[in-house]
C-alpha cells in the first residue's frame, strides 16, 4: 500500500507539455528536432505558426513558443533534463552536433570530464535556455 494519500482533485497528475520560448521558430524546430534525433524540419515563415509541438515519450508535448507577448529572457537555471543512459555516448553526440557542453560553474565539460565523473552536464540552446543531459534511463 503506498504512503501517498489522494485527494478528491479535478486536475491529473500528468505532465503533458513544456513551453520554451523562442524568438525564431524555424531555428527552434531545427534546432530541437536535430536534438532529438527527429526528421521534423520546420516549413514555413516565422509567421505561419507561433506554437509548433514536438511529441516526446509518455505523452509530452514540446511546445515552441514564439507568441512575442514578451521577449523571452533566458534563465541560466535549466528548463528541464534529458536522461542519456550512456552519458560519454551523450557527449559525443552533443559535441558532433556542434554543442559545447558546460558544468554548473559555466566550465567547459571536456571527454576527460565525462570519463571521470559522469553524472550530468549542460548544454544551452540557441536562445541561451539551459538544458541538462543526466545519467539516467527513465
Amino acid at each position: 500500500m503506498s504512503d501517498i494519500k489522494t485527494v478528491n482533485n479535478p486536475l491529473l497528475n500528468q505532465l503533458k507539455a513544456i513551453f520554451i520560448h523562442v524568438s525564431d521558430m524555424p531555428k527552434a524546430v531545427e534546432w530541437y528536432s536535430q536534438l532529438l534525433g527527429l526528421d521534423k524540419q520546420y516549413q514555413g515563415t516565422p509567421e505561419d505558426r507561433t506554437v509548433y509541438g514536438i511529441k516526446m515519450g509518455n505523452g509530452i508535448t514540446l511546445l515552441l513558443d514564439s507568441m512575442r507577448r514578451d521577449r523571452p529572457s533566458p534563465s541560466n537555471n535549466a528548463l528541464f533534463y534529458f536522461n542519456a543512459p550512456d552519458m560519454k555516448e551523450a557527449y559525443d553526440y552533443i559535441r558532433s552536433l556542434g554543442i559545447q557542453p558546460f558544468d554548473d560553474d559555466d566550465n567547459i565539460v571536456t571527454e576527460n570530464d565525462i570519463l571521470k565523473d559522469p553524472f550530468l552536464f549542460r548544454i544551452r540552446d540557441p536562445f541561451d535556455n539551459v538544458i541538462i543531459i543526466h545519467k539516467g534511463n527513465n
